[in-house]
């Protein structure tokens, strides 16, 4: 670490922020359509190992399936506790066939199927502000972008370090982004960036993935013909 700040230093500054890598061209096209919120219509159900992995963060760590990117939620998030009662820790099943997604106007809750062990769903909450989302456990914001509508939020802050006064601080985060697909597939862009200050000179480093998961079939080989009710 200490060579790495004097090279810094001596080049007066060290930067390692990567390009956002594109949606892959050869997918299905992203849906442009939202609701008020500007959420996407991700409900259905879908299998949990993912059909395709893109983008040029694809590394040995990249998570492939929806249950490895849902273990780095909060865990509050997967914890509704009675008004007064201490909330419940999450224990994240082993394995699971496949995962429903079901949203309302301010709330998303996401359902495992054939968990291993049993386990309860996971509710989030829509907020307008992004500064929230980055604050609460359990909220995600929606926002129309130029390439599709999505539904974003903050995973985990991985790691908090700091040194003495003036010589360092690093945050390091994941984010998940869902989309939906115009083949009706559920697509997650999974991000991991880390930012920080050395000796007052500022260094980051950032890797993102897209992943694309398909509905999962019915039993006899049929995909679902119609979206779970959507919650109220």
């Amino acid at each position: 670490m200490a060579l790495v700040v004097l090279a810094c230093s001596a080049l007066g500054g060290c930067a390692a922020w990567n390009a956002p890598s594109t949606y892959p061209h050869d997918w299905p096209a992203l849906s442009l359509e939202g609701s008020a919120q500007g959420c996407p219509d991700v409900d259905g159900t879908y299998e949990d190992q993912a059909v395709s992995v893109g983008g040029s963060g694809v590394d040995p760590a990249t998570p492939r399936s929806l249950l490895a990117l849902l273990k780095r939620m909060p865990a509050a998030a997967f914890s509704p506790a009675p008004r007064g009662r201490p909330v419940q820790p999450w224990t994240a099943p082993v394995s699971v066939r496949g995962v429903t997604l079901v949203s309302g106007p301010q709330a998303l809750e996401l359902r495992f199927e054939g968990a291993v062990p049993a386990s309860p769903p996971a509710h989030f909450r829509y907020t307008r502000s992004a500064l929230l989302e980055t604050v609460l456990d359990d909220a995600y914001v929606c926002d129309l972008l130029p390439d599709g509508a999505r539904l974003h939020f903050l995973a985990e802050i991985d790691a908090v370090a700091g040194g003495a006064p003036l010589l360092g601080f690093g945050l390091t985060r994941t984010t998940v982004s869902f989309y939906r697909a115009r083949d009706a597939s559920l697509i997650v862009r999974w991000g991991w960036r880390s930012d920080g200050v050395a000796v007052v000179v500022p260094y980051g480093r950032a890797r993102d993935a897209w992943l694309r998961f398909r509905p999962l079939p019915l039993p006899g080989g049929a995909s679902p013909s119609a979206a779970p009710a959507r919650l109220p």
